[in-house]
C-alpha cells in the first residue's frame, strides 16, 4: 500500500533536502578575509550539524593571521579540503598541531606566505609560493627553498614570483615531474621583453601578469571548484 504524506510534510522535506543540496555547493570555496570572518566562519561551524563543512568545503582560503586555536579549529572542521591557502601565517611552527592536521587532509593546492612548505606535504601537485613584496635571500635560504620543493616528488605545477632569484627557477625545471613553471609579474607596467626572452628556453616556462588587484579573487578563479 503506497503511503500519501501530507502536502505540508512533503513540502518541508522538498525543502529541506533542496537547503542542504544547495549549501552543499554554497560552501565548497571559503574565502576568509578578516579575523571578524573567521570568528564568524567558527561560529556557523558550531551552528551546522557535526561534519557538515567536512564534506561540504573543498577550498579554503585563510587570508589574516588568525591565532592557533582558531586556525586549528578550522582546519579540523574542513578536513575534506583539497585547495589550502593560508597567508598570515608567517612560520609553519606557528601552530603547532599544523604538522598533524595537513597530514589529515587531502591536500592537492597549496598557497602560503614567506616560507617554503615542509616536505611532507607529499601529495601535492599544484604549488604557488606567496610573497607580499620582494625578499632577498642569502645563498643558504635559497638552497633550503629548493632542497624543500626537491621532495614534493608529485609536483607538477608550480608558480613564483619574477623577482625570486633565477637559480630557483632553474633548478626547478630539473625537477622531472614538473609540466608547468609559471612566472608571476604583478606590476602595473606591461611584462619586460627580456623577462621573456629570459626563460625562452624552456617551453614549461610560462609568463603572466596578474590581472585582477585582488590576490584572493585569483586563487579562487583558479579553485578546482
Amino acid at each position: 500500500m503506497d503511503i500519501l504524506l501530507p502536502v505540508e510534510l512533503q513540502r518541508d522535506i522538498f525543502e529541506l533536502a533542496s537547503r542542504n543540496s544547495v549549501e552543499q555547493v554554497f560552501y565548497e570555496s571559503v574565502i576568509i578575509s578578516s579575523r571578524e570572518s573567521g570568528q564568524k566562519f567558527l561560529s556557523l561551524i558550531e551552528a551546522k550539524p557535526p561534519g557538515f563543512f567536512a564534506t561540504a568545503v573543498k577550498s579554503l582560503l585563510i587570508a589574516p593571521l588568525l591565532s592557533d586555536d582558531q586556525t586549528a579549529g578550522i582546519l579540523t572542521a574542513c578536513c575534506g579540503i583539497e585547495s589550502l591557502a593560508l597567508w598570515g601565517t608567517i612560520y609553519w611552527g606557528q601552530i603547532p598541531d599544523f604538522p598533524h592536521l595537513a597530514n589529515q587532509l587531502p591536500l592537492r593546492r597549496l598557497s602560503h606566505r614567506l616560507r617554503p612548505p615542509p616536505a611532507w606535504l607529499s601529495s601535492l601537485t599544484h604549488l604557488d609560493i606567496a610573497f607580499s613584496k620582494p625578499l632577498m635571500f642569502g645563498a643558504d635560504g635559497l638552497r633550503r627553498i629548493v632542497d624543500t620543493l626537491q621532495h614534493l616528488h608529485r609536483l607538477t605545477h608550480l608558480a613564483l614570483h619574477y623577482f625570486l632569484h633565477p637559480s630557483i627557477v632553474s633548478a626547478t625545471t630539473n625537477f622531472p615531474g614538473l609540466q608547468v613553471l609559471v612566472i608571476i609579474f604583478d606590476w602595473p607596467a606591461p611584462i619586460p621583453a627580456s623577462l621573456g626572452k629570459r626563460y625562452s628556453f624552456d617551453d614549461r616556462i610560462v609568463v603572466v601578469q596578474r590581472v585582477s588587484s585582488s590576490s584572493s579573487a585569483d586563487w579562487e578563479a583558479a579553485s578546482p571548484t
